[in-house]
């Protein structure tokens, strides 16, 4: 019971706490929007609408400026005194501690003068916009207008403009003036705002005919002055060129020059016209052709330089390709008295004659061209460039048959000295293997050094027997020598086997008594030495029957053999 009636005390606290609380909030809150209305009520707005009202307005801005003022009329009569009443009642209400009521009324009526200032701020601001649209119609339509008169002055005093081009322009003119009359008339009759856009439009009008003015004044300019200069330089060029000897490939340039200037005239045309982009294309189409003009004139300008440069020079080529067309005939003559020589290679000779000579005679052409006053200086040096490349080309073809030729004279040369090295170590080697007093030469070494005493003989012949086919020599040198190297390298190894045996016999001698293989050995390596004279045999023999007695003993009398037969040479 107790703790019941604790709970409905400190709810009873908590409540009066609340009450007290919100009392005094609400206090607060109804002299906060009791300033606020005040401040609505004391608002400058009366003032702006009888300024605005001592304005002349017509069409949309009298309808906007007329709903403006009934906005406002419905606050200032009904909405602002209705909030000052509801603000009285809470106020009362809360002197009668009626809190939480007076605490509703007091929300729902902030959010409506909130609502009300936000209008009021509205109203301001669109009042203020159209007085200063009023203040500044005027001040627009006076630079307009002196924009207007500024570009009616400089149409009428530009000299440069064509009359077709200056009428278009002025028609053109013409339809802003009578915009410019409407709008007069808008702002006079007080329609500020259809005024001011119109006055907008006409500006951004204004402004695109100004800029067409100007390319139209500029593209003139160039008609008149660019293109016609380069007309009259491009004539003179013409002209002088015919005064230098100077010729030109079709087309000609003053049949170019006409239809250029009906070019020319079509740009005119399209100038007067005022159709700016359908000018510009067929500008760059003119330009174009004025540069190829300039282009082919100055091709034929340095042409003319390089031509003379070239002409001497050409001419010694032709004259060294004709020398050494020369020589190589000479040398064909002298190698064909002891050589075999290709036919090939003469009639490749006669074709490089024939080509030199057609080169001659039409560079010959050429400077008759120059000298008749006929010739076309770019095609001249083209030929010219044609000659040097080709020549250029025969002289690589006759260097390489003369590098042929001269290998010719060298192989045979070689094959001279190959033979005579073969013979001068061909004796040396007979009179070598005859120092050793053998009793008798194996039959393969008999064969080959009979092989190889023949293909030299063969040689000799081919190098005493012109015409000397000189590829064929090449062959039959390179198998020489091959067999010859062969010869060479059987008769060491001959040598070596005979000096070796020698030793062998002698050292075995030592071991005969004591050990009948080597006796037995000693007597078959002696046979087939003397017999068979196959001293390899006889040193795999003995040597086989040395090493079963003394290990290694071969190898070591092998190395004295070697010694002995490398100090003998």
């Amino acid at each position: 019971m107790i703790f019941l009636i604790i709970i409905i005390a400190i709810s009873l606290i908590v409540a009066l706490i609340g009450l007290i609380y919100y009392f005094y909030r609400n206090n607060q809150d109804i002299a906060d929007l009791s300033r606020q209305l005040d401040q609505l009520s004391n608002d400058s707005l009366s003032a702006l609408f009888d300024q605005v009202k001592n304005s002349k307005l017509a069409g949309s801005t009298l309808d906007s400026f007329q709903a403006e003022q009934d906005q406002y009329t419905n606050i200032v009569t009904q909405q602002l005194p209705t909030a000052q009443n509801a603000l009285l009642q809470a106020a009362d209400s809360n002197s009668n501690f009626r809190v939480w009521s007076a605490h509703r009324t007091l929300v729902q009526l902030t959010t409506e003068i909130q609502t009300l200032q936000t209008n009021y701020a509205q109203i301001d601001k669109h009042l203020t916009q159209l007085i200063q649209q009023l203040q500044t119609a005027q001040e627009q339509s006076a630079k307009i207008q002196a924009q207007y008169q500024d570009l009616q002055n400089k149409l009428t005093t530009q000299s440069d403009l064509s009359a077709a081009a200056q009428k278009n322009l002025q028609e053109r003119l013409h339809d802003k003036e009578q915009t410019l009359t409407s709008i007069k008339q808008l702002a006079q009759t007080g329609d500020v705002l259809e005024a001011t856009e119109q006055l907008s439009q006409l500006k951004t009008q204004l402004d695109g005919f100004q800029s067409l003015l100007e390319q139209v004044i500029t593209r003139q300019q160039r008609l008149q002055v660019e293109f016609k200069a380069e007309l009259t330089e491009l004539k003179q060029a013409s002209q002088r060129l015919k005064d230098e000897g100077i010729n030109i490939a079709d087309p000609q340039i003053l049949p170019e020059l006409d239809q250029i200037q009906s070019a020319i005239e079509q740009l005119q045309t399209a100038l007067n016209q005022l159709e700016i982009t359908e000018f510009d294309k067929l500008e760059q189409k003119v330009k174009k052709r004025f540069e190829v003009l300039y282009n082919r004139i100055a091709v034929e300008w340095r042409s003319k330089r390089k031509v003379k440069k070239q002409q001497r020079p050409l001419v010694d080529f032709i004259h060294h390709a004709l020398k050494q067309n020369a020589s190589l005939l000479q040398e064909l003559d002298r190698l064909n008295q002891d050589f075999l020589i290709d036919i090939q290679n003469r009639r490749d000779v006669q074709a490089y004659q024939e080509h030199i000579l057609q080169i001659e005679r039409e560079y010959h052409q050429q400077i008759d061209n120059i000298r008749s006053s006929n010739a076309v200086y770019s095609q001249v040096l083209q030929a010219f460039q044609l000659f040097t490349q080709q020549l250029s080309q025969i002289e690589q073809q006759q260097q390489a048959l003369a590098v042929k030729l001269q290998k010719i004279t060298t192989d045979f040369q070689q094959a001279q000295k190959n033979l005579q090295s073969c013979t001068q170590e061909l004796y040396g080697i007979q009179k070598q293997v005859k120092m050793q007093h053998l009793k008798g030469l194996p039959a393969s070494y008999n064969q080959t050094c009979q092989m190889v005493t023949e293909e030299i003989n063969q040689t000799l012949q081919m190098l005493q027997n012109p015409p000397i086919d000189v590829e064929e020599l090449t062959k039959q040198c390179f198998v020489t020598q091959e067999d010859f190297d062969n010869f060479v390298q059987k008769t060491n190894s001959l040598l070596a086997d005979v000096s070796l045996i020698s030793h062998l016999l002698q050292y075995a001698n030592r071991y005969k008594a004591d050990y009948p293989q080597v006796a037995q050995a000693i007597q078959t390596a002696q046979g087939l030495c003397d017999q068979a004279f196959d001293y390899h045999q006889a040193v795999k023999t003995l040597g086989a029957a040395l090493e079963q007695v003394e290990p290694g003993c071969v190898q070591r009398l092998q190395n004295l053999a070697q010694a002995e037969q490398n100090n003998s040479k």
